[in-house]
């Protein structure tokens, strides 16, 4: 049995940077009650973090000003914690292929149910829910600690599209989505569209059009125009009256797309 400070000294020695207080419970020298007064010390001197009850994060001395490190230091291991399957998604994965403009105010995590967003002194972390997240795409990146799932390049385009309200709007959106263009592969993203609403395609799709992507845009036209029925707004919450429609991609135009690029 270790003392609390050899046990997270142990830890850090692994390359973790994360522990539950069940774990901590089972190897640590002391009774529960005076571990959580152990936890709660070094909490109020920022050498720990606890993003969830119960779910406890190491702060390297870089990060001690801020009180907790970066989501990507602990969002895989306390989604295993939760047993819940996840990707990291929209701007943040853009982010993580150097197509962010700016650094995202939060980190942005796809999961299978509804979740409350998580606060970690200045790391926010926000879910968002979409119940067939076990067959989406998603690559591995390496962190410090490990690794992370993220949203493949094909996928994050898709879910820029379908969630433009959780990438500061359709327009940033777009210009995320554009600037992904030259790490997407066609056919991956054509089937990739196949597991994604059909609406998702047409917008992107009309974006990549619009905006110099023509290559990339008719491949997806081919692949996916035979399954388009019905027109679909480029911007949901936008009257469509008197909206221009375009034949080519069934989208009703209600909205301007300003990318920056």
């Amino acid at each position: 049995m270790k003392l609390l400070s050899q046990y997270i000294d142990s830890l850090i020695s692994d390359g973790k940077y994360s522990f539950s207080t069940s774990q901590a419970v089972e190897l640590v020298d002391c009774s529960p009650d005076s571990l959580r007064k152990g936890i709660r010390k070094l909490r109020g001197k920022k050498h720990i973090a606890t993003p969830m009850r119960g779910f406890h994060v190491v702060v390297p001395l870089e990060y001690r000003s801020s009180g907790c490190p970066p989501a990507e230091y602990f969002i895989d291991a306390m989604m295993s914690w939760l047993n819940e399957d996840y990707y990291v998604c929209l701007l943040s994965a853009a982010e993580a292929y150097g197509a962010a403009h700016q650094k995202p105010q939060e980190y942005q995590v796809m999961v299978s149910r509804a979740r409350r967003n998580t606060r970690c002194h200045d790391v926010r972390i926000r879910y968002i829910e979409k119940s067939s997240i076990q067959q989406m795409p998603v690559n591995l990146k390496n962190t410090r600690t490990g690794t992370i799932n993220l949203s493949s390049p094909e996928l994050t385009a898709l879910d820029l599209m379908g969630h433009p309200s959780h990438a500061a709007g359709l327009s940033n959106a777009a210009t995320a989505a554009l600037e992904l263009a030259e790490k997407i592969d066609p056919e991956k993203l054509v089937y990739t569209a196949s597991l994604c609403p059909l609406s998702w395609s047409q917008r992107l799709g009309y974006v990549l059009d619009s905006f110099g992507e023509e290559e990339l845009a008719g491949y997806l036209h081919h692949h996916t125009s035979d399954r388009f029925e019905v027109y679909t707004p480029l911007r949901r919450a936008a009257s469509q009256t008197n909206a221009f429609r375009s034949r080519k991609w069934k989208v009703i135009v209600n909205s301007k797309v300003d990318p920056d690029i």
